[in-house]
């Protein structure tokens, strides 16, 4: 019986360290844990906003895991998996946690740009809401490269991105355009389709 009041010093102890800590790497996270709107990412200090795009930053990081891009466009095994950010960066310094990591033996630079005509090689594209204005223009000077165009303005796979991140109860959750991934020559995972809303195109 004199166990028990110890057994709860180390329950409570162990609940303080869970709610205060800073966590592992980000890109170490699965699917699961980024869906989950409880883990604790960030410090209660930081805003909210920072935490959402640590959890974006992250799921990125991970898409590229379950994306197969032509062997083509990369000119060695030392080449770079190459992410453009179009427009106003809504990460901030979320982005720091995946820059240079290196994912399938290769790594992950990010390039800001403010132009289409600025991309170059690229095999991931964040278009920002700041370009919500011009998607459809944006989508179409891409059409059939292989290059995965992620986002999170509203509609943005039935306009013919192929992924969008949306927010469900809470939790951060994405949209899958599995007819425009094909047309991009891009496959993706069943095991990333099944986590995901399959969206089609709509004119």
């Amino acid at each position: 019986m004199r166990r028990y009041p110890f057994l709860l010093l180390l329950l409570f102890i162990s609940t303080i360290v869970w709610a205060t800590e800073i966590p592992k790497d980000p890109t170490n996270l699965t699917f699961e844990d980024l869906m989950n709107p409880d883990i604790p990412l960030v410090s209660k200090a930081e805003a909210e906003a920072s935490r959402e795009y640590l959890i974006k930053a992250a799921f990125i990081f991970n898409f590229v895991k379950f994306v197969d891009w032509p062997s083509e466009l990369f000119k060695d095994k030392a080449a770079p998996i190459k992410l453009y950010i179009l427009g106003n960066d809504p990460f901030g310094e979320a982005l720091a946690t995946i820059r240079d990591k290196k994912v399938k033996g290769r790594r992950l630079t990010i390039t800001r740009v403010q132009r289409v005509e600025e991309i170059k090689g690229a095999h991931l594209l964040f278009i920002s809401p700041s370009e919500k204005g011009r998607v459809r223009q944006i989508l179409q000077s891409l059409r059939n490269t292989p290059v995965l165009t992620i986002s999170e303005i509203e509609g943005f796979g039935q306009m013919g991105g192929i992924i969008n991140f949306i927010t469900v109860e809470d939790k951060v959750q994405f949209e899958i355009n599995s007819e425009q991934a094909q047309q991009h020559q891009l496959k993706i995972s069943s095991q990333l389709l099944k986590l995901a809303r399959i969206v089609r195109s709509e004119p």
